[in-house]
């Protein structure tokens, strides 16, 4: 079995215990299921914040950034909602809780919208430290209007339930909340299609959360119950993109940054007119920046080169129209295999280069998927005997070499691989 299946089987394994251990948990005391809820919760959103924050020199621009600074206050305030939980002795006034409560989701929708809203805005260069000191100084309202100044609306009356500050504040909260699903929905492209789920999942968690709390109205029942597991997994899902986007690959948002230049780039040249792909003049132009993003990251870089066998013989015999067929083909298939953060290129008439984050085994995976595919979809749908070759090298981003020198090793292993075909051929 893959090393990395076998590692997210054992990490699904390990969540699936710790939610079974919560579970149980509530059978014999609900404060302590409570409390476990609310430290792993909070401790999600420390890391949210510690993973984006320490992410910040190599994803400038990134809505991770805003969105983990957030979660750094909406944790504390989570905090706050956990010592006035009623049961406990922190805080002599029980209706503290509530006011928290509103708080920190009124803070996490607000957050979720403005991200999202204003993603091309928080593209361009902000200050991080000033976006620190807001969250920070609308925090220290909060907690001064609650404990301090007696101003915060009554969220909850023992005896008589919600407020109706609570429930229209609620209905902000899910209104807020839908809003940034539609901003979600209509930035994918920027959001990026491995993140886009994990945020909408977040949200629908979130609204989940929030409607069982109203329908329960703190009897802690079974939907109390099934409101904190849903809270608890909304905090997991934004952790889930911020160390993917901090830590995995957190080139990818400049990957997409470049991609989505790509009407700039046609201005200049750099599009491969027949397949859309950028060209060999645009990986000579970029590749030295890609350099220097996963040494800064310190990825494993991989070089793959894709070459058509004899594209101009086919050309020849079958004409232009079906020739280009073919190559869409190609480009279709590539596009279904590797990931959408992979860089692609059209280097010449019959070579493409996909630029891997990758090890080497994988990397190989992935080149005879698409020889496979290829040779078979060309054959069935055109009668077309044709084949691909690929040729693959792989290094440590620390070590001292570069794109070149990479490329270079990759060719070889490329006509390496042409020249054995020839031979059996001839035999």
């Amino acid at each position: 079995m893959d090393k990395e299946k076998l590692d997210g089987i054992r990490k699904d394994i390990f969540l699936i215990g710790i939610l079974a251990g919560l579970f149980v948990s509530s059978f014999f005391n609900y404060l302590l299921f409570h409390s476990l809820v609310g430290i792993y919760s909070i401790t999600i959103a420390f890391a949210v914040f510690m993973t984006a924050w320490n992410s910040r020199k190599y994803n400038e621009g990134s809505y991770i950034i805003f969105i983990g600074i957030a979660y750094l206050f909406i944790g504390f305030l989570d905090l706050m909602h956990l010592f006035a939980f009623k049961d406990f002795t922190v805080f002599t006034q029980k209706h503290f809780a509530g006011q928290f409560w509103v708080a920190a989701r009124g803070m996490e929708s607000l957050t979720l919208l403005i991200a999202f809203n204003f993603n091309k805005r928080l593209k361009k260069r902000i200050n991080y430290e000033m976006v620190f000191s807001i969250y920070f100084t609308v925090t220290l309202i909060i907690c001064t209007s609650i404990l301090n100044f007696n101003t915060f609306p009554l969220c909850c009356i023992e005896g008589a339930g919600y407020t109706p500050f609570k429930l229209w504040f609620e209905a902000v909260i899910v209104l807020m909340l839908l809003a940034a699903w539609f901003a979600i929905d209509k930035n994918r492209r920027e959001v990026g299609e491995k993140a886009y789920p994990f945020f909408v999942w977040a949200i629908v968690f979130t609204l989940l959360s929030e409607l069982s709390f109203l329908i329960d109205a703190g009897n802690q029942g079974l939907l109390n119950l099934a409101g904190q597991f849903m809270k608890l997994s909304s905090f997991y899902m934004i952790y889930k993109v911020a160390i993917d986007l901090g830590i995995r690959k957190p080139h990818d948002a400049f990957f997409r940054e470049l991609k989505q230049n790509e009407n700039s780039l046609k201005d200049v040249a750099l599009i491969d007119l027949e397949t859309g792909l950028f060209n060999n003049q645009a990986y000579q132009r970029i590749k030295s920046k890609l350099w220097i993003l996963f040494k800064k990251c310190r990825t494993t870089v991989g070089i793959a080169l894709l070459s058509i066998s004899d594209i101009e013989k086919l050309e020849l015999e079958y004409g232009k129209k079906k020739s280009l067929k073919i190559l869409d083909e190609l480009v279709e298939i590539i596009m279904d295999v590797i990931s959408e953060d992979h860089f692609f290129f059209r280097i010449d008439t019959n070579t493409f280069l996909i630029l891997f984050g990758e090890d080497e085994e994988r990397m190989k995976n992935y080149a005879e998927t698409i020889r496979l595919s290829f040779v078979s979809e060309v054959k069935s749908k055109y009668g077309i005997e044709s084949n691909l070759y690929y040729g693959i090298s792989e290094r440590d981003s620390l070590l001292t070499y570069n794109l070149d020198s990479l490329y270079e090793s990759a060719n070889e292993n490329l006509s390496r691989k042409k020249l054995r075909y020839v031979i059996r051929e001839m035999e």
